[in-house]
């Protein structure tokens, strides 16, 4: 699989977490998500995962310095016990 198609798989996955239908699964998609970037930085220990709808500007607005728009959908919090974090490292 390459880069590029990875990308477009996981930008249709976090496109799709925000329907109701995948409610159940969104904080294990997230979580995961989390831990991935946990294994690359194991000296973080929180990470907050916001999640919204970004609108661009029309090509008017933009044109007179108007920017995107972000409206929060909805967020995660999660932190790592130095006990998970040495059992994960193994």
């Amino acid at each position: 699989m390459s880069g590029g198609a990875a990308a477009l798989r996981l930008a249709g996955l976090l496109d799709r977490l925000a329907d109701p239908g995948y409610e159940p699964l969104r904080e294990v998609v997230v979580k995961m998500l989390a831990f991935s970037i946990w294994r690359e930085h194991p000296d973080v220990k929180k990470i907050r995962a916001i999640f919204g709808s970004v609108t661009p500007p029309s090509i008017s607005d933009f044109e007179h310095g108007k920017r995107e728009s972000f409206q929060p959908l909805f967020s995660f919090d999660f932190s790592l016990r130095n006990e998970e974090n040495q059992s994960t490292s193994q």
